[in-house]
Parts: structure tokens; sequence; C-alpha cells
């Protein structure tokens, strides 16, 4: 499996250790409801700055595992300047792009970001992001156009499961691996996994291209690969 360089941050409760934030945690109900695609660009933008740190917002000696009351504060921080949440509906891949690439540009970080990939490259631009040391931040959207429909996509403990431990659809993960037949996500402060296969025929079949895409990080020092 090709993978992150670096441990996934961390989120230090009273009880247990989280991997990567959840927005269930958050006392916001606007947060806990709509919050996915906050906490991925929130635990994207700390592995990247632990990897290379920028100017401001975050410590210079940003740690791997933050007190759950430092992380809200934080992301609370970045939903007010940078990535906002609207309630029901979150954050969508454009505005997600726009919020990353201010946060970038504000904090001297060498980044761009944009919204999506064709489908037929998906995988090769994750692949590439992850050799890269670039975390993922991947949409399973919603049913389209069937917005009411309730297809949705198995999230799985180990890939040795036979069936998911939750499904679910407009929602954001973070891509921390992948091997041939799977991504490893970070999701609701925990490690899962999703079948490649499983993805592709959602997105075929019950959503779109547009709503079921990635979030693609380029070094402003590296030539952007198509994709």
């Amino acid at each position: 499996m090709i993978g992150l360089r670096e441990n996934w941050p961390r989120v230090r409760l009273p009880d247990r250790s989280l991997y990567g934030g959840n927005q269930g945690e958050f006392a916001r109900k606007g947060i806990q409801v709509s919050g996915c695609g906050l906490i991925a660009a929130m635990d994207t933008l700390r592995y990247l700055w632990r990897r290379q740190p920028g100017q401001g917002f975050f410590p210079q000696d940003l740690p791997a595992e933050l007190p759950k009351d430092e992380y809200e504060t934080l992301t609370l921080a970045l939903n007010r300047h940078f990535v906002k949440v609207v309630p029901p509906f979150g954050v969508n891949g454009l505005t997600l792009a726009w919020g990353m690439n201010r946060f970038f540009r504000r904090c001297s970080l060498p980044l761009r970001a944009r919204w999506g990939t064709s489908r037929k490259k998906l995988w090769q631009t994750v692949g590439r992001m992850l050799t890269q040391d670039l975390p993922v931040i991947l949409a399973i959207g919603p049913n389209w156009p069937r917005l009411w429909g309730k297809r949705e996509v198995g999230l799985y403990r180990d890939p040795a499961d036979p069936s998911p431990a939750a499904t679910v659809c407009g929602h954001y993960v973070t891509v921390t691996g992948m091997d041939e037949d799977w991504i490893r996500v970070s999701s609701w402060g925990r490690q899962y996994y999703i079948r490649k296969a499983e993805f592709e025929h959602y997105v075929r079949t019950f959503s779109c291209n547009l709503f079921s895409s990635c979030l693609v990080l380029r070094r402003l020092d590296e030539k952007e690969a198509e994709a």
C-alpha cells in the first residue's frame, strides 16, 4: 500500500485518541451535522503544516496530537476565516478549494488546490498525491439526480471484514493510503477502508463525478500533471 510518510494527526480525548478529527465531538450543531469537509480540511492542513510550516494560524512546532479543546478552537477559526460550513449543506468542492487556496496564500504555503479530476484518472491522481506526501480529500457525493436516494458506500474497519461498519453518502473522507483494491481513509476520528470498485460503482450508477471526486493539491515548485 502506498501512503503518507508520517502518521496521521490525532486528537486527544480524555479516554482515547482519535485518528483525525470527529465532527460529532463538537458542541456546535451545524458542525456536528455538516462539518465533514471542514474536518477533512483541518486535518489535511495539520499534516501539511507539520511537514512544512507556514506563517501564522498554527504554531511552528505544531504537535502530531492536539487536545480536543485546542483542536476545536482551531477548527472553528478555520471555519470563520477559510472553509465556511453552511448547514445543512456543509461545504462544496469549489468553495473547499477556494478556502484552501486562501489559507495557502495567507499562510505562505507553496501549495495550490483545485476541485475534481476525471473519473478515469481518479485513482491515478490519488496515487500521485500520496507518493508526493499530499493527503487527498475525497467526496462521496450525494445521490444524483435523485437527491432523496438512499444508496451509499461502505466504510470497512478492515479489508478482511465481510460487511461494512458504516455506510455513507454526501460525506468527505481523507485518503491516507491506497493499494490495488482499497483506499485507507480517516473519517469520524477512525481509520476505515473503502473498496475502490464499490466507490466506482456508486459514482457511475447513483451519483456523478462532479460531486464524487477529490481535492487535487500540487506544490508550486512542481509542474501539475494532467488529471
